[in-house]
């Protein structure tokens, strides 16, 4: 077997890979409630080895799994804001500094 490689989910190929493989195993029925059943992570694992030439444990999926759900629920809470000011041209949130700072208030601190 491999070395587990450490996990990057910064890195653009490596998160498409890992999702486009999750979407894949989600669509074909190896879904477990909010997550992936434990041959799915290994199919995962396996692909990503494939496709990326790194070797990832189940909780490093897991992990990253965990981590892009939290992303895209922020985005999601963020672009369904009224007057949420997203520019799709640079794919940012143009707020001004006023209305960053009550966000990050009512949200974070």
């Amino acid at each position: 077997m491999a070395q587990i490689s450490r996990a990057n989910w910064s890195d653009a190929l490596p998160r498409k890979n890992f999702f486009d493989l999750c979407l894949l195993e989600a669509n074909s029925g190896f879904r477990s409630g909010a997550t992936l059943k434990p041959s799915a992570w290994t199919r995962i694992a396996e692909g990503l080895e494939k496709t990326i030439g790194k070797r990832l444990n189940q909780r490093q999926l897991k992990n990253g799994w965990d981590y892009m759900k939290r992303q895209y629920q922020t985005w999601t809470k963020l672009t369904n804001t009224t007057g949420h000011g997203y520019n799709s041209v640079t794919r940012t949130i143009n707020w001004p500094d006023k209305r960053w700072e009550e966000n990050l208030k009512a949200n974070i601190l």
